[in-house]
């Protein structure tokens, strides 16, 4: 009577982990459902990605009908949905019998995080995708990645607009590791941070059967939450023990590496450079001859030049770069990269690019900050920043800080409330071959018995110190009723022009110095700055 009891219980649960997997989390998200108030809605919008006519909200349907077919050994189903039938074999203890060939020779799934793109809004956070390595190498691999399909409406208020509110229609898609690179690198000049899941030969394998059932939908595509970010942590969720991924107010690529990071998933980071900072380094190194026939290799024919490796490594070094931005250059640089590489191979010379640089331990990437600030007597504030990238090492300044909220006190005077709508600072080096234009701009509200606004826009040029340092030099102007440096009003609302010039100089690792004049909303200034990161500290946090 005892076993009978128990025999019936042991039914009774197994019958009811059966019934209960339609609102499983592995069966949610491989459907990609979300809790609503009145149940389950998921975010894939196609109905071919569905085999129920309600199967969009109803989880349960969805699967009985999937079950079904699964049993019936449906062949359309098990081509279509490939891993949702393996998942619902492995859960009824069918007979599982793929039907669907994936890439055998994948052995490695790796990260990619290309940073932020300043000339495209909806790009200056980064990206991410993933690249399925093969035995052949990494060159020789697909990519995964989810992107927007913004054709015919690249800039402007309704660009902006129908990014923010889902106007544009997402999908994930396959593309050659080596295109996706060179368009990263040599047209975008975007530097790439790589890292290495620890994923084992079934989740690999998983992957690639998932991506053949999202060729079955799309999803709504929004600029700060349901982005490329979101949507490869639900990617990766279906294959993850646990959700790498939440959907707060805004989504940061730099949040899914810090997240996948804090899991323990990542390792093995390196980064691909950009090609012009590889290029300004090298090209600096050189004397006045070798940085002359550099500049002869990339505009006109150099059979008969007596050129060292030197010199031919930094020519081929921005070469494709060149190619992929002056068109009319193409031919003559594509013939001096054969004859260069010959040369180079002849003196038994095969490294020609850097090795890609590793780090220690994965890094988490810092996209927030907070600043205190203290005067006696007169002056204390506060500030936080939810949006803040800061590159700023000795060749170049690129900053971009969003959506800055602070509290300033002055004296006897009321506290002041501030906002800064954005700050953006893209200081890069320029000289005879890249004559790249720095620019810095500013959007600054606050406001204290009267609303106040600085609205800055200032370019130029900065250039190297010995590789060390950056001498920049900027014209532009002020809208500003407001002296954000001397934190007090102006009697007026006034468009002035202005200028800055200033030094950036590396005194030593981790130390920079930074002196710098500048005139600005008629008003003369001197900044000195000496700064200290404590990089070893922040890494191991």
């Amino acid at each position: 009577m005892n076993k009978k009891l128990f025999c019936f219980f042991l039914i009774g649960f197994s019958l009811l982990g059966a019934e209960e997997y339609y609102y499983s989390r592995e069966w949610l998200n491989l459907l990609y459902y979300a809790k609503t108030l009145t149940g389950y809605q998921s975010s894939a919008m196609s109905a071919d990605f569905f085999v129920s006519e309600k199967g969009r909200e109803n989880p349960r349907l969805e699967y009985e009908t999937s079950l079904q077919l699964v049993k019936e050994k449906d062949i359309h189903f098990k081509t279509k949905f490939p891993l949702r039938y393996k998942y619902i074999a492995r859960q009824n203890d069918l007979k599982y019998e793929p039907v669907v060939v994936i890439t055998k020779n994948v052995t490695n799934i790796i990260l990619a995080y290309p940073n932020r793109y300043i000339q495209n809004p909806v790009s200056m956070f980064g990206h991410v995708f993933l690249a399925l390595e093969t035995d052949r190498g990494l060159l020789d691999s697909r990519i995964l990645h989810y992107v927007a399909d913004t054709r015919g409406d690249q800039q402007g208020l309704a660009y902006a607009l129908k990014g923010l509110t889902g106007g544009y229609k997402g999908a994930f898609y396959a593309e050659d590791y080596y295109k996706k690179i060179k368009e990263y690198n040599y047209l975008e000049d975007r530097e790439v941070l790589l890292y290495d899941l620890k994923f084992s030969p079934e989740q690999i394998e998983d992957l690639q059967l998932h991506y053949l059932e999202l060729q079955n939908t799309f999803f709504y595509y929004y600029f700060l939450d349901a982005n490329c970010a979101f949507y490869i942590g639900k990617f990766l969720n279906v294959v993850l023990a646990k959700d790498i991924l939440s959907k707060p107010v805004y989504t940061m690529p730099a949040a899914l590496v810090n997240n996948l990071r804090a899991e323990g998933l990542l390792e093995n980071e390196r980064t691909r450079p950009t090609a012009t900072k590889t290029f300004n380094y090298l090209y600096n190194l050189l004397d006045n001859r070798q940085k002359a026939q550099v500049r002869t290799l990339l505009t006109a024919k150099a059979k008969d030049l007596d050129a060292d490796p030197e010199t031919l490594k930094t020519f081929l070094t921005i070469s494709e770069f060149m190619i992929s931005n002056h068109s009319e250059l193409a031919e003559i640089i594509r013939q001096n990269r054969i004859w260069a590489y010959k040369k180079l191979n002849e003196n038994n010379e095969y490294q020609i690019r850097p090795a890609r640089q590793a780090a220690e331990r994965v890094q988490k990437i810092n996209y927030h900050s907070a600043k205190f600030s203290w005067f006696p007597k007169n002056f204390a504030g506060l500030e936080f920043n939810p949006i803040h990238f800061l590159d700023d090492d000795e060749q170049e300044i690129k900053n971009v800080r969003l959506l800055g909220i602070s509290f300033k006190s002055c004296g006897s005077d009321r506290p002041r409330y501030g906002f800064d709508l954005l700050e953006i600072d893209n200081l890069t080096q320029s000289n005879l071959l890249l004559p790249a234009v720095s620019w810095s701009a500013k959007s600054q509200f606050s406001w204290q018995n009267d609303f106040a606004t600085n609205q800055e826009l200032y370019l130029g040029y900065a250039f190297n110190i010995l590789n060390n340092g950056l001498l920049y030099i900027l014209l532009g102007g002020n809208y500003a009723n407001y002296d954000n440096r001397l934190r007090q009003n102006l009697d007026n609302l006034y468009l002035t022009m202005g200028g800055k010039i200033g030094v950036k100089q590396k005194l030593f690792d981790n130390c920079s110095l930074l002196l710098a004049y500048e005139n600005q909303r008629r008003n003369d200034y001197r900044v000195a700055e000496l700064t200290y990161s404590w990089q070893d500290l922040l890494g191991k946090l």
